[in-house]
């Protein structure tokens, strides 16, 4: 159910790059242009989306995936708040995107606390086990 979400999604983040598109004026030479920066902010929010679904999903490393998540975050937010300023329909289109970044970031972190607390939990078991043994075995001498 979860890579589902993510068409409709892509959808409405191509709808709303595509509406930037046709009705931005300005040229394609232009450095001011909105159209090169949205591209740009695009194409990094589309490459940091598919490196989390890697890192998080293909290697389980779930650690990196909160950095990944959070670089992810903030380059969706940007996105979100450049649409906004060239077009205002578009930035709505944005933001079920924007919150599904939030949401699968919330549950990288919860897992990554979640795995920390099971390995501290080992830890201390371990320890209790290792000097449980030493105690009985100074008691058998």
């Amino acid at each position: 159910l979860f890579p589902a979400t993510w068409v409709p999604l892509r959808l409405f983040q191509l709808v709303a790059v595509g509406l930037i598109i046709s009705n931005c004026p300005g040229t394609w030479k232009s450095r001011k242009n909105p159209i090169i920066t949205i591209m740009k902010q695009f194409l990094v929010h589309l490459t940091l989306s598919d490196e989390w679904y890697r890192v998080f999903f293909g290697e389980k490393r779930v650690g990196l995936g909160c950095f990944v998540a959070f670089s992810y975050f903030i380059a969706t937010t940007s996105l979100v708040i450049t649409a906004r300023n060239v077009n205002g329909i578009s930035a709505l289109l944005l933001l079920p995107s924007l919150i599904a970044v939030i949401i699968s970031g919330y549950m990288n972190l919860i897992i990554f606390w979640k795995r920390l607390e099971d390995r501290h939990r080992k830890y201390a078991i371990d320890i209790f086990n290792e000097r449980k043994d030493a105690a009985l075995k100074a008691l058998k001498l």
